[in-house]
Order: structure tokens, then C-alpha cells, then sequence
């Protein structure tokens, strides 16, 4: 049972980096890259380190979040060139001293709790980000990652922060950053209210919009797009 929930929840957190990263390079999702370092760099140690203290298959979900986020900070900077401030260095040395400092504590509870604290100001931009942008970020990449969380918790061998911490971290931050997204998205875009799925061509798909095109088309043509149908009265 622990087996199978733990490789379910790492091929649950991979589902939704290939429809991330295709829109990262469409330039229709933009993440936080600082947020997106330091999870990274947090990720390795926090995997590394769950090897060691033989976490069970738990530490499935931690290697999947490692390559999935290695693979967007690459697609991202083939996109944009990043020039971080003072405030992401910031995030990512407190980020990346947690997650080592954890390494070093004997204790593996207050191990992986340094480490969780440190992703959790990591997060900081891209809390900020989805807040004041929620059409930046994918909705569908962050809920398939909370759901994983939830099946690591079910992979770990104990109820202890060491075994099942980071995978509660997971389920509670990313379900909290898509729900977020997903909320704000409602808000000041009604139209574009959707989970951005994956679809064949790779583009975004768009309710109404060949309707719209229709028109469009139509009223430069001087046709009605929508014609009106004329009762004849009997007799």
C-alpha cells in the first residue's frame, strides 16, 4: 500500500510540469523564478536527506518535485533572463540555510521541520505573485501537486513530522497556491475562469472564442452572425 500510494504520488506531482512548462515557454505562465530556486535547491537536500534517514517511500514525491522543478527554472531561463533583488536572495538563503540546517540537526522531526520553514518563506514571491497575478500561474500544476502531498502522507511509514511533514506541507501549500490562483482568476478574468489543461497543440483553450471570431468576421463582412427568423402570419 505505502509502495503504490508513493509512486502514485510522484506520478501524480509529474502530471502537471509538462502543460506548466509548455506555457512557461509561451510566455503565458510566468513563475516566480526566485520562489522556484529555492524550492528546487530545498528539494534536493530535503530528498537527500530523506534517503538517509529512510523515509519510506515518501521520498518519492520529494525526488519528483526536485527533477520537475529543475526542469521549469530551465525553461524559464531560456525564456527571460532573471535578475534577482535583494528580497528573492533573500528568500532563497533562508530557503536553502532551513533545508541544510536540517540536514545537520540529530533530531529528524526538527530536521525536516527547518527544512519546511524554509520552503515556506521560499514561497513568499510566488505568494505575492499569485495574489496580485493570478493569471501568471497554472492552477492545474499546483492542485495535482496537492493531491500528491496528500498520497505521500498515506506513503509514509509514520505519522511524524520526518515521514509525513513534507508531504503535509505539500497538500496544504500547493492546494492553497491553486486554489488561490484559481480564485483570482475567476475574479478579474471571468472568461479565462478554466483549469488550463493540457491539450494536443499545446494552446490554451478559450470558450467562446470562435464565436467571437465568428462575429467578428461577420460584422467587417456586413453579414448578421446571428439572423433573425421572421414568422409569416397565415393568410
Amino acid at each position: 500500500m505505502q509502495l503504490l500510494a508513493g509512486i502514485a504520488a510522484a506520478a501524480l506531482a509529474l502530471i502537471g510540469y509538462p502543460s506548466y512548462v509548455r506555457g512557461v515557454r509561451e510566455g503565458s505562465t510566468r513563475p516566480a523564478v526566485a520562489s522556484w530556486w529555492a524550492w528546487f535547491l530545498s528539494a534536493v537536500i530535503v530528498t537527500v536527506g530523506q534517503i538517509g534517514a529512510r523515509s519510506g517511500w515518501a521520498v518519492l514525491l520529494a525526488a519528483a518535485q526536485a527533477a520537475g522543478l529543475g526542469v521549469v527554472l530551465v525553461a524559464a531561463r531560456r525564456r527571460s533572463r532573471w535578475e534577482p533583488s535583494g528580497f528573492d536572495g533573500a528568500c532563497i538563503a533562508v530557503a536553502v540555510s532551513g533545508a541544510c540546517c536540517g540536514l545537520l540537526i540529530s533530531s529528524p522531526n526538527l530536521a525536516v521541520a527547518a527544512a519546511i520553514a524554509g520552503n515556506v518563506i521560499a514561497g513568499v514571491p510566488t505568494y505575492r505573485s499569485v495574489w496580485s497575478r493570478p493569471e501568471d500561474e497554472s492552477p492545474w500544476l499546483w492542485l495535482c501537486c496537492g493531491a500528491a502531498g496528500g498520497l505521500a502522507v498515506v506513503a509514509a511509514p509514520a505519522f511524524t513530522i520526518a515521514d509525513a511533514g513534507y508531504g503535509i506541507y505539500i497538500l496544504v501549500a500547493d492546494l492553497g497556491i491553486g486554489l488561490l490562483a484559481l480564485r483570482g482568476q475567476r475574479r478579474h478574468h471571468p472568461s479565462r475562469a478554466i483549469l488550463r489543461l493540457p491539450v494536443p497543440d499545446g494552446r490554451v483553450d478559450r470558450p467562446h472564442a470562435s464565436v467571437q471570431q465568428t462575429s467578428a468576421q461577420s460584422e467587417v463582412h456586413g453579414v448578421d452572425a446571428h439572423p433573425r427568423v421572421h414568422s409569416r402570419s397565415a393568410g
